[in-house]
C-alpha cells in the first residue's frame, strides 16, 4: 500500500509539472519559430543576386526581426537577431539605422561574438567617414569579442592603424605589443617594424636595433627585411656603430630611381630614404670628426628632408662648416 501511494503521488506530481511547464515550452517553441522565419527571409535575401528580389526579402526580414525583438526581448536569440537586423538595414543602405542597431547591440550585450561582429561593422563604417576615433574604439571591442581568429587578428591590426592616424603613440605602442604577443598573428613583422620605428623617431636607437634584430637576421626573410636593415643602419650610424667603408646607407644614397631592382614602394620612398641616409651618415662622420666628409655628404644635395630631420641635417652641416672656418656656408646652412 505504501509503495502504491508513493507511485500515485509521483504520477500526480509529474502531471502537475507538465501542465506548469507546458506554457513555457510552448512559448519557447513559438519564439524559436519566429526567429527561424526571420532568419530564412534574411538568408534568402543575402543570397539573392537580383537587387529587386534582394530588397523584397531583406525588407520583409527587417519587419520580422523588428516584430520578434519587440515580443521576445531577452531571448537566447536576441543578439543574433539584432546583428542580422543591423546588417539587413546596412544592406539596404540604411546606414544610420544600421549603426544605431549595432550600437544598441554592443551596449546591451557587451560581450559575445555578435557584439564583436557589430563592433567590426561600426568600425568599418567609421573608416568610411574617416572617423578614426570611432573606428579605433570599435575595432578594440571587436578584437576582444570576435570568435573567428582571422577577423580578430584583422581588428587588432586595424585598431593600431587608426591609433597612428590619431597620433596617439602611447596607445598605438600598446596595440602593437598586443599583436606581437599574440601567437600566430599574421602581422607580427609589421607590428615589430612599426614599434621599432616609433623608438627610432624618439631617438632611442639602441631599442630600435634590438627590436629589428629578428627581422634582420631571420632565415625566413620577412617583407619588412629591407626596411629593417635600413633602419638598423640608420640607428647604428647615429650610435657610430656603422662601418663607414661598408655602409648600407652609402648604397642607398648613391641609388638611382631607375634602379631595376627597386619595388614601386621603394622607388616612391627613395628621396625620403636618401635624406635619412645622408643625415645619419653626416652624424657618423661628425662623431669621427671627419668634417670634410660631412660637408661632401651635405653638398650631395637636398633630398627633401623636413622637420626634425632637416633641422638635424643643417645643424651637422653648419657645425662642419664652422669648424672648417667657412662662416658664409655655416650661416647659410
Amino acid at each position: 500500500m505504501a509503495i502504491s501511494h508513493t507511485i500515485r503521488h509521483t504520477f500526480i506530481t509529474l502531471i502537475f509539472s507538465y501542465f506548469a511547464f507546458s506554457p513555457a515550452i510552448a512559448q519557447s517553441r513559438k519564439e524559436e519559430r519566429a526567429f527561424q522565419e526571420a532568419e530564412r527571409y534574411y538568408e534568402a535575401g543575402i543570397r539573392q543576386s537580383d537587387n529587386l528580389q534582394k530588397q523584397r526579402y531583406i525588407t520583409y526580414a527587417i519587419g520580422l526581426y523588428t516584430k520578434y525583438l519587440r515580443s521576445h526581448s531577452g531571448s537566447k536569440n536576441e543578439s543574433a537577431a539584432r546583428f542580422h537586423l543591423g546588417y539587413a538595414r546596412q544592406t539596404l543602405g540604411q546606414i544610420e539605422e544600421a549603426q544605431n542597431t549595432y550600437r544598441f547591440l554592443v551596449e546591451r550585450h557587451r560581450r559575445g561574438p555578435y557584439v564583436g561582429q557589430a563592433s567590426r561593422q561600426i568600425a568599418y563604417l567609421a573608416i568610411g567617414e574617416e572617423d578614426w576615433e570611432e573606428a579605433a574604439k570599435y575595432f578594440q571591442i571587436a578584437s576582444q569579442n570576435l570568435s573567428e581568429k582571422n577577423l580578430r587578428f584583422s581588428a587588432m591590426t586595424k585598431q593600431a592603424e587608426c591609433l597612428f592616424k590619431l597620433n596617439r603613440q602611447a596607445e598605438a605602442t600598446v596595440a602593437l605589443r598586443r599583436i606581437i604577443d599574440t601567437e600566430k598573428h599574421p602581422h607580427k613583422d609589421w607590428a615589430s617594424f612599426m614599434l621599432a620605428f616609433q623608438y627610432f623617431e624618439k631617438d632611442d636607437f639602441k631599442t630600435t636595433i634590438r627590436l629589428l634584430k629578428t627581422l634582420v637576421t631571420s632565415a625566413q626573410r620577412s617583407q619588412y627585411h629591407s626596411q629593417a636593415v635600413f633602419y638598423t643602419s640608420l640607428a647604428s650610424a647615429e650610435l657610430a656603430l656603422e662601418d663607414p667603408k661598408d655602409s648600407h646607407l652609402s648604397m642607398i644614397l648613391g641609388m638611382s630611381s631607375n634602379t631595376p631592382s627597386l619595388t614601386p614602394d621603394q622607388r616612391r620612398n627613395l628621396a625620403t630614404n636618401k635624406a635619412r641616409a645622408q643625415t645619419s651618415l653626416m652624424g657618423l662622420y661628425s662623431k669621427k670628426k671627419d668634417w670634410d666628409t660631412v660637408i661632401i655628404l651635405y653638398e650631395k644635395g637636398d633630398f627633401g628632408a623636413t622637420g626634425k630631420l632637416e633641422a638635424r641635417r643643417c645643424e651637422r652641416a653648419g657645425l662642419a662648416y664652422l669648424i672648417k672656418q667657412d662662416y658664409r656656408n655655416a650661416r647659410a646652412s
